[in-house]
């Protein structure tokens, strides 16, 4: 859905001005479109980025989201797919992001989200991993989000908006993309 997204709105893949983008734990489907991109300056940034052995292209940059090594309004645009829900302080990360971004940035931020839940749901007493899958959904993660995530973001300094794209699309491409239903995208600018 992401890949849609971007290559309809024009905002990475037939972009006429080259731009710097951010890609945060980059997933291999959208690295490859973009690692050899003539119009990009691409930075796919990571944590651990020895776990990325399969990744032909660009290296990876070794970061921790929460301290960007990059000067102030660096990026024109940034993609951070289902990151921040592992990160302790993704207040510090958001803000990171912010201030990385350029002024006319933009930048997609998706994280799960349960939609029953007004507040995100945090407790970090939770550390075994049995339990951290039980409260949060996946092991390794630390919250679960509600739908105070455009609060959070906007608290950041991001003007947020949540896209319904999976509305604009036809029965038939839903179905030949796999995309999940009513999956919002939370696309932010500076």
């Amino acid at each position: 859905m992401i890949y849609l997204f971007l290559k309809e709105k024009g905002l990475v893949f037939e972009n006429s001005k080259t731009i710097d983008l951010l890609h945060v734990a980059p997933e291999k489907c959208i690295y490859d479109k973009i690692k050899y991109s003539n119009h990009i300056e691409y930075f796919p940034l990571d944590l651990y980025p020895d776990y990325y052995y399969y990744l032909n292209g660009p290296t990876l940059i070794k970061g921790d989201v929460t301290d960007l090594q990059f000067i102030d309004e660096k990026f024109d645009f940034i993609f951070c797919n289902h990151v921040l829900e592992h990160i302790p302080d993704d207040n510090k990360a958001m803000s990171e992001l912010f201030r990385v971004l350029k002024k006319d940035g933009s930048a997609v931020l998706l994280v799960p989200i349960d939609k029953q839940l007004l507040e995100t749901y945090e407790d970090f007493s939770i550390t075994d991993p049995k339990e951290r899958e039980k409260a949060f959904g996946q092991d390794d993660h630390v919250r679960l989000y509600g739908k105070d995530y455009v609060n959070r973001l906007a608290t950041a300094g991001f003007k947020v908006s949540a896209i319904d794209y999976w509305n604009t699309l036809s029965k038939r491409d839903r179905f030949k993309y796999g995309i999940l239903e009513n999956e919002l995208i939370y696309f932010v600018e500076k």
